[in-house]
């Protein structure tokens, strides 16, 4: 039975109105949804779209860093090779990008059309000469001796050793090796010809009993113009000369600079002043040399150094001798298996005074104009060359 109250019409009132409020927003949320569910169904698809945004630009970005330090690193690594110690390393790696590059466009040696044989060539060769006096000059390793798997074993056959003995009577010989000059005088020990080691930095002539190596003058008038400067060190590198001063005393500090520039103003007609360098030529040698110096006060590095030339290499040698064996207008045979003997063949292909000859039995590109297959071919050619200038 109902009661009826004025409490339980007000009860009765207040369901019947919730369930008719209940009932319109029903009716409206199906047939045009809610405002708030609108609104956050919009919030997250914008903040999936921000998502996918930030995720692309981020990978973009991404690859752009790593194509820039792929670029970076491969400038740098060409630009340390350019300005390597010794000219010569950089050069044979340049020569070795060469080869790989080749070798990923599918070019190898039996694309290359094959030197003519020095052998049948011969008459060709001395025809070019032209009646010129003849210089030859031979790398070691592969030329005059077979490759080995133990350098230290590289000897000549005793049959060969005789062949270099005739050539170096007859014609100016130089043996131009990547090998110490010392171990390839071990090597040949013939006192007629002339050595050139460390790819061409380290000369002696046959008819001088010192080397003329730059470094070694340098080294002899920085000993005698420091002897009386206390903490002064001079350190012989083969080729780069150091004058330490970090032990010297403050006072005798500008002592140490105007050693340097006194050698400098000694030869002050052919000095040249760049951005902390100085470049000078010494009378008595064709080389240059350049003073650097190096002061770090944080580490208390205090150097002055004497450096050989950064681009020196086996063509720069074949120059340097035919100008200090002082003959006019000679022409010179240049034979080696080697890539650095290319600098070589390059000169004298330049130059037109000579012509250079490959040793490989292989068809390589090259800057020669003849080939010989191998060292036994080397000596072939070496006895037609003697036969021919005693029967002249």
């Amino acid at each position: 039975m109902q009661v009826l109250s004025d409490s339980g019409e007000e009860q009765t009132g207040g369901r019947v109105a919730s369930v008719w409020c209940s009932y319109r927003f029903a009716l409206h949320h199906f047939f045009s949804g809610s405002p708030r569910d609108d609104k956050a169904a919009a919030h997250r698809r914008k903040k999936k779209i921000a998502i996918w945004i930030s995720v692309s630009v981020a990978v973009l970005v991404g690859v752009a860093i790593v194509t820039a330090i792929a670029l970076y690193c491969r400038k740098k690594k060409r630009l340390s090779r350019n300005n390597l110690p010794s000219g010569e390393e950089g050069r044979e790696a340049e020569l070795e990008d060469m080869a790989r590059e080749e070798a990923a466009q599918g070019i190898d040696s039996g694309q290359f059309e094959p030197c003519p044989s020095a052998l049948d060539g011969f008459g060709e060769i001395i025809r070019q000469a032209n009646m010129k006096e003849i210089i030859v000059f031979l790398d070691y390793d592969g030329t005059l001796s077979p490759i080995l798997t133990e350098p230290d074993k590289a000897y000549m056959s005793d049959e060969m050793r005789e062949v270099p003995k005739d050539v170096a009577v007859l014609f100016k010989t130089s043996i131009v090796s990547g090998r110490a000059r010392g171990k390839v005088f071990d090597f040949v020990r013939i006192k007629e010809i002339n050595y050139a080691g460390s790819h061409g930095k380290d000369i002696k002539l046959a008819s001088t009993t010192e080397s003329t190596s730059t470094s070694e003058i340098v080294f002899d008038t920085l000993l005698h113009a420091t002897e009386d400067i206390k903490g002064a060190k001079i350190e012989h590198n083969i080729f780069c000369v150091s004058l330490h001063y970090r032990n010297c005393s403050e006072k005798d500090m500008p002592r140490v600079q105007r050693v340097v520039e006194n050698i400098l103003e000694e030869l002050k007609d052919a000095v040249k002043l760049t951005k902390g360098k100085r470049y000078f030529f010494l009378s008595n040698n064709s080389k240059f040399c350049k003073a650097i110096a190096i002061r770090d006060i944080t580490t208390k590095k205090y150097i002055y150094e004497f450096r050989a030339p950064i681009v020196w290499n086996k063509g720069h040698a074949v120059q340097y001798i035919q100008r200090e064996l002082g003959l006019e207008d000679p022409f010179s045979i240049y034979i080696g298996d080697d890539q650095t003997d290319e600098d070589a063949f390059e000169i004298l292909r330049e130059t037109k005074n000579g012509i250079g000859i490959l040793v490989s039995e292989a068809s390589k590109k090259t800057r020669a104009f003849f080939s010989l297959r191998d060292p036994s071919q080397v000596m072939e050619f070496l006895k037609m060359l003697v036969s021919w200038k005693r029967n002249q």
